[in-house]
């Protein structure tokens, strides 16, 4: 006996994932995801291993009392939600003093290291050595 016999409503037959995706838009790890979460949305009915179904009915009842685009004030999904939170942080985080990061001059001066040189410095040591090498070369 096939699902669809003449004596049964249309409306009462069992359609199949291809079918159901074709009627929602959706595809099946949102329907999955969506079946798990809302308890209004068509749960399927198990017909055997690998084989499962939805009532036609209840699809086109669910898909009747969704939310139209207008009645709907806002979304605000996960990642909507991430960027908000994400935003916020930035936004404490500029709000913050930042703490001064002694320089190194200053761990000098409390004797920590030597003093930082400059590149003339380095320069004018190097120069003073090549000459002391070759003093005692000659």
């Amino acid at each position: 006996m096939s699902a669809t016999a003449p004596d049964r409503d249309d409306q009462d037959r069992l359609i199949g994932e291809e079918e159901r995706r074709r009627i929602t838009g959706l595809s099946r790890t949102t329907w999955w995801r969506r079946e798990r979460d809302d308890p209004a949305t068509p749960k399927s009915i198990y017909l055997g291993p690998n084989t499962i179904r939805w009532r036609l009915s209840e699809i086109h009842a669910w898909m009747d009392n969704l939310p139209r685009a207008e009645e709907v004030q806002e979304h605000t999904g996960p990642r909507e939600l991430a960027r908000q939170e994400r935003v916020e942080r930035e936004a404490e985080r500029a709000a913050r003093p930042k703490p001064q990061r002694p320089t190194s001059n200053d761990i000098a001066a409390r004797g920590q290291r030597r003093p930082r040189r400059t590149r003339q410095q380095i320069l004018d040591e190097a120069r003073a050595y090549c000459a002391s090498q070759q003093e005692t070369a000659t």
